[in-house]
């Protein structure tokens, strides 16, 4: 019987999406689709390989869901393009009051330049201070 750490190995071992989704069906049959750390992994390569609609279904079929689901999620709109989801999923971070990170924030400061959005960029810059995240390389390259 397969446990959480042989589902991860087969998810990371995934070449293309076809493979995503039949390690993920096999992940539902036998059970471990709410398996946080199985579901985030999934998630990642969903977004990965610009499945972003897969991922998306996914995420909303979570029951639980992580600060790793929600960056995942921001990072796979902004990858594929999509500029309003990705900022449509940072509010919704902002509002659950779920931790912020050193990957999430330039990710979404991107987008905001992306989509010429000044108001959630001067918001995001303020969290940055807040959160004492403005001193983060990363976030600091990001806001420049």
């Amino acid at each position: 019987s397969r446990d959480t750490g042989d589902y991860i190995s087969a998810i990371l071992s995934c070449k293309n999406v076809i493979d995503i989704g039949k390690i993920h069906a096999q992940v539902i049959v036998n059970g471990f689709s709410q398996e946080l750390p199985v579901a985030n992994k999934l998630l990642y390569l969903y977004a990965q390989f610009r499945a972003v609609a897969d991922a998306e279904s996914l995420f909303e079929e979570m029951n639980v869901k992580d600060s790793v689901s929600w960056s995942v999620m921001v990072g796979g709109f902004a990858k594929s393009g999509d500029f309003c989801k990705c900022l449509r999923v940072f509010r919704e971070i902002v509002r659950s009051s779920l931790n912020l990170d050193n990957y999430t924030l330039p990710i979404v400061i991107r987008a905001c330049r992306e989509k010429k959005d000044g108001a959630v960029g001067g918001l995001i810059h303020e969290l940055a201070l807040k959160s004492g995240m403005d001193l983060d390389f990363y976030v600091c390259a990001a806001l420049v």
